[in-house]
């Protein structure tokens, strides 16, 4: 999957109502965001639990944002 990395420290709230440090962010194609536990699952979607591998590097998801910008709708993931 493709995305725009960006290196970047951010403060986030995640989904407790806690704020948490993020090492950066990820924009990527949007997709379908699973909230749930599911026994099966589509190809094209993401989920809080999962994680992200950047040049070898493992990373867990903070917080999944969706975007849009006119038309063009993307997500914004945060990791850390």
């Amino acid at each position: 999957m493709k995305g725009y990395i960006d290196f970047r420290t951010r403060v986030v709230m995640i989904e407790g109502g806690s704020m948490v440090t993020s090492m950066g962010s990820v924009k990527m194609r949007d997709m379908d965001i699973v909230r749930s536990e599911f026994s099966t699952r589509g190809s094209n979607s993401i989920a809080d639990q999962d994680t992200l591998t950047i040049d070898g590097a493992t990373y867990t998801i903070l917080k999944i944002v969706r975007g849009k910008d006119f038309s063009v709708r993307f997500m914004e993931v945060y990791f850390a």
